[in-house]
């Protein structure tokens, strides 16, 4: 074992020394000891291309309000720090929706809904003709009414961006009721090359962000293996350590679970089967079946049975205790893939099954859709996944504990406890990076970093 050796590394655009760091060590420091330095460029923001992948199927449109509301907490968080380069787009789940006149294109509006005001409180009309509208917008296209602001860029004004957002987001509830969030992400990303929809979106050097919104499970016909979508964003961007995601579905502490916005349990209502009914014999809608039943495949049947396989549901029914959302089993899976894969790519960023608590370098968020309000999570993604301000520490930090950052002269908190959020900087535990969480400093940002390494490493 070498001597300790006092180390500084100063991370400026420009230079400057300061004066010897007060250490708050907790080991003891030979007298020995002498001071080195080395100056660095600054860090600069990577750039970063974000897709979101919203649900536009019937249930959606309370959500699609709460990503609005909510939206300026995300941009906040991108413009604390100066020089941050990102842009964003917004694509649906609906790739089935088709008209003879207007061919394969998205629908927009809001669709209308009634339900039964006694138990089981099933869903009675359903209104898409009258409510809904054809756009000109192909399927895997962004959304936007205005052509030119389909991609929201960080160049606009913040209050631009917000705006923007909240126009293009209200993509409606009148899309396909199969939710096709993975392959609406693919076709999406895949409409980038020259010459399609999206050409343009993502650039070369820039990671890609993917955050899924849907309250239904993904629905893609014959679906591949999540894997499949981990391996297309890993040949898009050319290693996974370009990739994260976020995956906003029905789940609860980050497992996928059917889930409820008003209650803690749901779907009680489907506790006991409704009765079968007389079970006479039938024909079509010339039935003569007793009131309250209707003719299934021949015989009269109970037409509380008709959605039962459904009364979870909130489409079906409007009981007290309905889900919220479905279980969001393939996007839970598709983020945890997504996780792994990065994490082999580049072993610094850690494993947190997808939790990260802003005190370690994550891949991937998976939150729950049955939320009053998306602000958090929002401002949780574009902290966790989009901003990225970490500098390594070569030779590496003996101990980590005791690194010392200060921004401008003026000295940050260190994440000192795993689930601390009152606090700016996390230290690797390993020693050999130190990554700020909080208020990350831009290219004109002065970040001096003090620490520990072996005599041996001195160089």
């Amino acid at each position: 074992m070498g001597q300790w050796v006092r180390r500084l590394i100063q991370l400026i655009a420009f230079g400057g020394l300061s004066a010897c760091m007060q250490y708050d060590f907790r080991v003891v420091i030979p007298e020995s000891t002498k001071e080195v330095k080395k100056v660095f460029a600054a860090a600069t923001p990577t750039p970063v291309d974000i897709l979101f992948v919203v649900d536009n199927s019937g249930s959606m449109a309370d959500e699609q309000e709460n990503l609005a509301r909510n939206f300026n907490t995300f941009i906040s968080e991108l413009t604390s720090g100066k020089g941050n380069d990102y842009r964003i787009g917004i694509v649906t789940t609906d790739l089935d929706s088709n008209d003879a006149a207007h061919g394969q294109v998205e629908r927009a509006g809001l669709v209308g809904t009634t339900f039964s005001t006694q138990s089981p409180f099933h869903l009675q009309t359903f209104d898409s003709i009258t409510r809904c509208t054809w756009t000109d917008i192909p399927h895997g296209c962004f959304r936007g009414d205005d052509p030119a602001k389909r991609v929201i860029p960080s160049t606009s004004p913040p209050a631009e961006q917000i705006e923007t957002f909240k126009s293009n987001v209200r993509v409606g509830s009148c899309g396909s009721g199969r939710e096709q969030g993975l392959e609406g992400m693919k076709r999406g990303l895949s409409n980038t090359s020259p010459g399609l929809c999206n050409e343009g979106f993502l650039r070369d050097g820039a990671n890609l962000v993917v955050v899924i919104v849907s309250d239904e499970e993904d629905a893609t016909p014959n679906p591949p293996p999540v894997r499949e979508y981990v391996d297309f964003l890993v040949a898009l961007k050319g290693s996974a350590s370009k990739v994260r995601v976020a995956a906003i579905v029905g789940s609860v502490n980050g497992s996928a679970q059917n889930c409820s916005t008003t209650v803690a349990s749901c779907g009680g209502i489907c506790a006991s089967r409704p009765p079968e009914g007389s079970g006479n014999a039938c024909s079509g809608g010339m039935s003569n079946c007793p009131s309250g039943e209707s003719c299934q495949m021949g015989r009269c049947q109970n037409e509380d049975l008709r959605d039962w396989a459904s009364c979870n549901w909130c489409s079906f029914y409007n009981a007290p205790d309905c889900c919220s959302a479905i279980s969001g089993s393939r996007y839970v899976d598709f983020a945890l893939a997504v996780e792994r894969a990065v994490n082999a790519a580049d072993p610094s960023i850690a494993v947190t099954q997808c939790r990260g608590t802003g005190t370690t370098r994550v891949a991937c968020l998976i939150d729950s859709i049955c939320q009053a309000e998306f602000a958090e999570t929002l401002r949780r993604i574009a902290r966790d996944l989009i901003v990225d301000s970490t500098y390594a520490l070569n030779p590496v930090a003996k101990y980590p504990p005791g690194v010392v950052v200060e921004v401008n002269h003026r000295r940050l908190q260190i994440c000192s406890t795993e689930g601390q959020t009152d606090c700016d900087y996390t230290v690797a535990p390993d020693g050999t990076s130190v990554t700020i969480n909080r208020n990350p400093p831009g290219p004109e940002d002065e970040v001096e970093i003090y620490f520990v390494i072996e005599e041996s490493d001195a160089g």
